[in-house]
């Protein structure tokens, strides 16, 4: 009877215009179906992970964006981005504000809350937990409702409906009511898929074309600030630049001072504070106009504008003039029409301080206030209408004793590219320590990069200097969007319709005059943001329906790449991708949303070359998706879902993560969806043995009359003949009564109230925990009159139903993952020979070696019609649940002749399923079919 092995599933489901390939290599380590499972680097299949239910979203009629948000080492964030609004979520909840105590609870409809001093407003969202009495109010998320001083009401968080408290239990004392934390924001739901982010250090780079950049900063879990970076140079200028000269005669000279700072950044020119000129009138006009009496000023003259009231866009700004007349002067350039109306106020100040009656062979004396932070100052003078380099000075004075200027220094010139609408960009990105933005709706195509080392410094010099801003324009036959810019080696430019490279050559700095920009690729890149995936890019093509990569190639000396959803393009012929995000660890995972709401998990790792595509579904449907650390002591990223799921027929949004998948224990594993975990272990410090046992675990909570579970007690180790090192098997894994209890300590007897005598048992080493085994489990009123399962103490219970937030069981457990029931099916390809070929004969698979990983539960056959559950329970001791099983499991199939000789495995119960390899038992028949 021959045999054959598949002992590899690294391409995962392929799609059926594979199915004849049976020469490639591919089709030797791919399935025909991978349902609600994800592929491993190691070229494993398993389950997928189960959901942990993490909140529901603010407004259940849309699904907002989640963006992952890093603060140092010590947080991470999920941010919620929904319409005009955000708010965050830190390990696995949203962050409320301070609480407010609860002093009462009326068992009414709705229920009226006080809390003396709330400071909440109607509609405010808030988290109500720790009431004595009225329990069924713990845990829940409600919206509050005709708010007075000292009281509110309760309505429900999802249709505002009210909370009807009369079979409530009795109020009787504490509680908290904790508002969830939010800040306003610009965004519409509408501009959600095409905002972009970009993260560097601790600050968060917000565009849209459609918006004045943003910055986003944290300075506290329920402490965020949105703002507006103002792009000039962060070091201040100097001010009151005054001139004074050492011999008098009748030659005007004019001066400008910058200020430097440490690291380098050069200020704007400084003002002549004591020539300020008032303003009385501006004109909202085309160009603007601005009157101001006797004021002196000449046509080129640079001047800045503070302290307008009413038009005060033209506030911290630098401008040129032109047509100067005795009182008035016009603002080059600047078109007014859309301005706020003036209405009374501000100033004109020069950038520059003259002086007419220096002597013809300069001795002139410049001064100055000094900046703050400013290392040393750039002074210049003017020549033939230009300002150019004299001299540098640490203090605050400088002689000018006849220098020549030199006219390729200047000072810096400032330009906001951005200012206006149509002139937003729409993403950014950082490279060669300039920041960079680009894809404004007026300039689709251009770049634009601040000075080195100076974010928000835009600022240029004639002619320009290395370190200089940068303005670069794609040069291509169409016009295309920049949509992302990836820094790598060299900075990939993303567009609507093609691929760049940016860089300046081999060992030069870049600047304006090495920059070079060209073509690698046409394919276009959608907006979701690329995915870099070790030294590859990964992008969704304009089309939202495949994947590509893009990658340097040493041979060719250019970037390079292929489609990666080819093998399994079935997955996006009809539908397309609504979002994405990448898990790193532990399984090099990206996440993809599809527009039908399925889910596609996509493993890509290139060293042990998986590229791998599963799919995923749920009791509802996948909307968003983003992925980050749960926290910083966690291990595995984790993907971050909006689900869409019809809960008591009422539509509902929940955020929901992927559990881990990180388990010894099958008491331990979560595969269910919208899932929550009743799982509580006390530390054990101690264990008195004797007549009676008394277990020390601090500040416990437990009473008399409670039952627990005790694992993982450390003790004396017994040794056999041959010095094999034993635990013994004292109190673990046993359910124990509770009595006389202490604050610290308690007692544990059996069942029906017998001491534990174990005077005879080995001493107490170290560890231990304790759990609480209870009947009913509470906490799942997003559930409500939901069917859902359980694995509780590791063995499976159906046929549940969510009431009043809770669930009750026939026996205790102290153990329980409950939630939505979900299915995961593998199936293989159609067998083939090593050699020659076995398609279109009759064959039968008569039974199958299945290698296994932690595994346990499982049903197999030819197909999904045609199932038998295995056999499991082996050596387990009575009252353990079924162990995780790291072996061959061979499986006796349904004995049926057909042309393909497929197998398929089904995981219906909320256990775990790792298949490493398949060795199926096969005949084949000995004629073709006719």
């Amino acid at each position: 009877m021959p045999t054959l092995i598949q002992a590899s599933f690294a391409r995962g489901e392929i799609g059926p215009q594979l199915y004849g390939r049976v020469d490639t290599a591919a089709y030797q380590i791919a399935l025909r179906k991978a349902r609600n499972c994800i592929i491993h680097p190691y070229g494993g299949v398993s389950n997928r992970n189960g959901l942990l239910w993490c909140a529901p979203v603010k407004t259940h009629t849309y699904a907002p964006r989640l963006i992952p948000f890093k603060f140092k080492t010590s947080d991470t964030y999920i941010l919620e981005f929904g319409n005009l609004y955000m708010r965050v979520m830190r390990n696995d909840a949203h962050v409320t504000e301070a609480a407010k105590t609860i002093t009462g609870a009326t068992a009414a409809n709705p229920v009226v809350v006080t809390s003396v001093a709330h400071g909440f407003s109607n509609g405010d969202e808030v988290f109500i937990d720790a009431v004595v009495g009225m329990t069924q109010l713990n845990g829940r998320r409600f919206k509050v409702a005709n708010v007075a001083a000292n009281t509110f009401e309760l309505t429900d968080q999802e249709s505002g409906a009210n909370i009807n408290g009369t079979a409530y239990t009795a109020y009787s004392s504490a509680g908290t009511a904790s508002k969830v934390y939010e800040i306003t924001t610009p965004y519409a739901t509408a501009d959600l898929d095409t905002l972009k982010h970009n993260q560097s250090a601790d600050v968060m780079t917000l565009t849209h074309p459609s918006y004045t950049v943003r910055e986003l900063r944290r300075t506290g879990h329920a402490a965020w600030t949105l703002s507006s970076p103002t792009f000039t140079p962060d070091q201040t200028w100097p001010t009151t630049v005054a001139v004074a000269p050492d011999v008098g005669a009748a030659v005007t000279v004019r001066y400008r001072v910058t200020a430097n700072s440490e690291d380098g950044e050069e200020s704007l020119p400084g003002l002549h504070t004591a020539a300020a000129k008032t303003i009385t009138a501006v004109t909202a006009a085309n160009p603007v106009v601005v009157t101001s009496v006797a004021h002196g000023l000449s046509n080129g003259d640079e001047v800045y504008i503070a302290a307008v009231l009413g038009m005060t866009e033209l506030n911290g700004r630098r401008f040129t003039i032109a047509n100067v007349a005795a009182n008035t002067f016009q603002l080059e350039g600047e078109d007014g029409t859309s301005y706020t109306a003036y209405t009374s106020a501000g100033t004109a100040t020069p950038t520059f301080t003259r002086i007419t009656n220096s002597a013809a062979t300069f001795a002139n004396t410049i001064t100055w206030v000094a900046a703050a932070d400013a290392d040393k100052y750039t002074i210049y003078r003017e020549k033939n209408g230009v300002f150019g380099f004299i001299g540098e000075s640490e203090t605050t004075t400088f002689y000018d004793a006849n220098v020549s200027p030199d006219l390729d220094i200047t000072p810096p010139r400032q330009r906001d590219p951005f200012r206006g609408t149509d002139n937003y960009p729409g993403t950014s990105s950082y490279y060669e320590q300039r920041r960079v933005f680009g894809g404004s709706t007026n300039y689709p195509d251009t770049a634009w990069y601040s000075q080195i080392g100076a974010q928000n410094n835009m600022s240029v010099s004639s002619p320009t200097q290395d370190d200089d801003a940068i303005t670069a324009t794609l040069n291509a036959l169409e016009v295309n969007e920049i949509r992302h810019f990836v820094p790598l080696t060299d900075l990939i430019a993303l567009t609507s319709a093609s691929e760049w490279k940016i860089s300046s050559g081999q060992d030069a700095a870049f600047s304006a005059s090495t920059i070079k920009q060209k073509p690698q690729s046409y394919w276009g890149s959608a907006h979701y943001k690329p995915i870099i995936a070790g030294n590859t890019v990964l992008f969704v093509q304009e089309n939202k329906a495949a994947v590509r990569s893009l990658g340097y190639s040493f041979q060719i000396d250019s970037y390079t790449g292929s489609e990666m959803s080819l093998l399994a393009s079935h997955m996006f012929q009809t539908y397309t991708i609504a979002d994405w995000a990448y898990a790193r660890s532990p399984d090099q995972v990206i996440h993809i949303v599809r527009s039908d709401g399925d889910a596609v998990a996509f493993t890509f790792n290139q060293e042990q070359e998986i590229i791998a595509w599963t799919t995923w579904d749920t009791l509802g449907g996948f909307e968003r998706v983003a992925s980050i650390r749960p926290s910083s002591d966690t291990t595995d990223d984790a993907g971050y879902f909006v689900v869409k799921r019809t809960i008591d027929g009422r539509t509902k949004r929940y955020i929901e993560r992927t559990h881990t998948r990180r388990f010894t224990d099958v008491r331990d594993c979560f595969f269910v969806d919208s899932g929550l975990s009743y799982d509580e272990p006390l530390t054990i410090t101690d264990v008195a043995i004797g007549a009676t046992t008394v277990i020390t675990s601090a500040s416990h909570g437990l009473s008399n009359g409670d039952y627990v579970d005790l694992f993982d007690i450390v003790w004396e180790s017994d040794f056999d003949d041959v010095d094999t090192e034993t635990q013994p098997d004292q109190l673990n894994r046993q359910r124990y009564l509770v009595a006389n209890a202490a604050t610290n300590t308690f007692e544990i007897q059996t069942s029906a109230g017998a001491a534990i005598v174990s005077s005879a048992y080995n001493d107490y080493v170290e560890g231990g925990t304790a759990r609480k085994a209870v009947l009913t489990v509470t906490g799942y009123w997003h559930l409500e009159g939901a069917s859902v399962v359980a694995l509780c103490d590791g063995n499976v219970v159906t046929g549940l139903t969510v009431a009043n937030g809770a669930v009750t069981f026939a026996r205790r457990f102290s153990r329980v993952h409950l939630g939505l029931r979900y299915i995961a099916d593998v199936e293989t390809l159609n067998i083939e020979a090593p050699q020659g070929t076995m398609q279109g004969k009759l064959k039968k698979i008569s039974g199958v070696t299945v290698r296994m990983k932690d595994s346990v539960g499982l049903f197999a056959g030819n197909d999904e019609s045609d199932l038998e559950e295995i056999a499991w329970r082996e050596n387990e001791a009575m009252g353990d649940p079924n162990a995780l099983l790291t072996d061959d499991k061979y499986i006796q199939m349904p004995e049926s002749w057909n042309t393909n000789g497929r197998m398929f495995f089904r995981q219906s119960a909320p256990l775990p399923m790792t298949i490493l390899a398949v060795i199926p038992r096969f005949h084949v028949g000995d004629d073709d079919l006719p």
